[in-house]
């Protein structure tokens, strides 16, 4: 399906993304013709609208988490996969025990907030390692080089993560308690996971 690196060269991914997008924003004018939307129609056009990213995202930790398992930092039985359809089935349901309490907690608001904060952790991460591999190793045969650097740092990644921070400064302070108990477990799990 994928043609090449980039968000439009994967076309049916891209035009089911933009299919949800569009069927979330006309579900969204019918309900604002008809009068005010109550709260169930505006979940669930919400749903709708962010139903392609929620499984992406729940595909994406499942099989971070095979990866992760398979190359030694988190406990090998992670990476056991189903006879049949050859699915990392330990991990999906590891992810199903970490997502689902967030998902029935009915606090939408929090649940969103706590991933922009795993988003926003990533994107910091992310930036910060462009930045110290330039360092580390400069003349390392690259793919694609994020263009822009003055004295060695690389302009894009410094606004990225300094628009990054200034984002996380909107977030409310449970998002920040859970995010940050979720990294740490993350990084628990990370470290000790080789001896499990």
């Amino acid at each position: 399906e994928r043609t090449a690196p980039g968000l439009w060269n994967e076309p049916l991914n891209a035009f089911s993304n933009l299919a949800f997008v569009i069927a979330a924003g006309l579900a969204l004018d019918i309900a604002l013709r008809r009068g005010k939307p109550d709260l169930p129609e505006i979940a669930v056009i919400a749903l709708a609208a962010t139903a392609n990213t929620t499984l992406l995202l729940l595909t994406t930790s499942t099989r971070l988490l095979f990866a992760m398992s398979r190359g030694g930092a988190l406990p090998l039985y992670l990476s056991r996969l189903s006879s049949r359809g050859h699915a990392p089935w330990v991990a999906a349901i590891a992810t199903l025990v970490v997502a689902a309490p967030f998902a029935l907690s009915g606090r939408i608001t929090l649940v969103a907030e706590v991933t922009n904060f795993a988003i926003y952790a990533i994107f910091l991460v992310v930036n910060a390692s462009l930045i110290r591999l330039r360092f580390l190793l400069p003349d390392a045969p690259r793919e694609f080089r994020v263009p822009l650097a003055v004295a060695g740092f690389s302009v894009p990644a410094l606004l990225a993560i300094a628009t990054t921070i200034l984002m996380m400064t909107y977030l409310a302070r449970s998002a920040w308690i859970l995010g940050g108990l979720m990294v740490l477990s993350g990084l628990g799990a990370w470290l000790i996971g080789p001896y499990l």
